[in-house]
């Protein structure tokens, strides 16, 4: 059996309709990777909550609004999904700032909800567009940059 070679790329002809959907993908990871990495510390330096169970709830709680929020938008086209999931993503960021800021685990807990359906929306359209754009031939190393796009957004923001 031959082996094939692994690489990442996207075809340029697809690029224009690629880098978009790359970079909401790699905003909603953003909040993704906030809520994985530093909601511990937001529970335990703003809001005096120390509890790794609370800090466990709250990312189950956002990440579990991502799944019911795909799983009830099945029906909703690719684009839209994505669209409406970076819609959400922004009053869930805010919502934290407000969290942060009025030392409110209610303000906390809406915000993970709204935000954290955002971001499963955002990644099912999001996947569902680069599936659909990427040619038959060449659909494993256009969605490896997406992912690529996606883990970076859960990474970097964090780190920096």
């Amino acid at each position: 059996m031959p082996t094939r070679t692994s690489r990442l790329g996207v075809p340029t002809n697809i690029l224009a309709a690629f880098a978009p959907v790359a970079v909401a993908a790699f905003a909603a990871f953003a909040f993704g990777g906030y809520y994985a990495g530093l909601i511990p510390s937001l529970l335990a330096d703003n809001l005096g909550v120390h509890s790794p169970t609370a800090a466990g709830a709250i990312v189950f709680e956002a990440y579990g609004a991502g799944a019911v929020a795909v799983l009830a938008t099945r029906r909703l086209p690719s684009r839209a999904a994505m669209l409406w999931g970076l819609a959400l993503v922004v009053p869930g960021t805010a919502g934290l700032l407000l969290a942060r800021a009025e030392s409110s685990l209610a303000a906390l807990a809406a915000t993970s909800l709204v935000g954290g359906a955002g971001f499963g929306l955002c990644y099912r359209g999001a996947l569902q567009v680069v599936q659909r754009i990427a040619p038959d031939d060449r659909r494993a190393e256009v969605v490896s940059c997406f992912l690529l796009a996606c883990f970076l957004g859960n990474s970097l923001p964090v780190v920096g």
